[in-house]
């Protein structure tokens, strides 16, 4: 017999779902934890909004001094980004593509959503936070 997409109907896959974002909103919002994308998470997701936001798959965009606050709250008081290293032409980002790769369509929802509701877009905006959380949340549900 052969394999079926219908594990959105399994009830492991909703429970376990529903279980991850619920963890998650009660983080955010009752202990008032740090915005989901933060530390290496940060890294592993920098290669999205470098492509699809700014355009500049070499980072040269942090090389600027009027990065939005959302942007440059990432930034360490000596100027250095977490897991970057600078190159000629920007930065190389120690953290691997993979998990920016499964996370783009949820990336690409919350950036279509961004443009058309949003003055300006920077990829770390609240639209891109949830995303990111769903994103986990789902591959999570996927897993069990």
């Amino acid at each position: 017999m052969a394999p079926t997409l219908g594990f959105y109907r399994s009830p492991a896959f909703l429970i376990s779902l529903l279980l991850a974002i619920g963890v998650q909103a009660y983080c955010v919002l009752h202990l008032h934890t740090d915005p989901p994308i933060r530390s290496d998470g940060w890294g592993y997701y920098l290669h999205l909004p470098a492509a699809f936001v700014y355009g500049d798959l070499h980072l040269s965009f942090l090389k600027a001094g009027d990065l939005p606050p959302d942007l440059a709250r990432h930034r360490f008081a000596s100027g250095n980004w977490q897991g970057l290293s600078p190159t000629e032409t920007g930065y190389r980002d120690k953290y691997a593509l993979g998990p920016a790769v499964l996370q783009l369509p949820f990336f690409l929802g919350a950036l279509v959503y961004a443009k058309w509701t949003l003055p300006s877009v920077s990829g770390f905006e609240i639209p891109f936070q949830v995303a990111n959380v769903l994103s986990a949340a789902f591959y999570f549900a996927l897993g069990t």
